[in-house]
């Protein structure tokens, strides 16, 4: 079980330009066609690396084996493979089970209404 401190330290590797794989159900293309069409017609292939940017990583609760973080990253960062490869790191393996968005350029969830008060 990594301490706090272990998990705040391995937060802090993958701040900054990082390396990461798409997984293989993304929109990426290869070779002319979307990686989730050929990931679901059972072909063999492998989504090259890449190079996104992770500006800030904040640990908001840990409680074994659950953390909580909030990311500020930029455009193209897959969080769900980060999550995976934190665990990696961690020695523990991960997956996202709770993903929300807050922003996305200058909109911000907050500034959000419903369906419902629009009409």
């Amino acid at each position: 079980m990594p301490t706090r401190s272990e998990v705040e330290a391995t937060l802090s590797q993958f701040v900054g330009e990082i390396t990461q794989r798409p997984p293989i159900y993304s929109a990426i293309k290869i070779n002319g066609q979307r990686a989730y069409k050929l990931a679901r017609e059972g072909k063999q292939f492998e989504v090259p690396e890449r190079l996104v940017t992770v500006y800030s990583l904040e640990l908001l609760d840990y409680t074994y084996p659950h953390i909580t973080v909030r990311a500020y990253v930029g455009s193209g960062t897959y969080i769900r493979s980060l999550g995976e490869d934190i665990g990696k790191t961690l020695g523990t393996g991960a997956y996202c089970s709770v993903l929300k968005r807050t922003s996305i350029d200058s909109y911000q969830l907050a500034d959000a209404t419903t369906i419902e008060s629009r009409s």
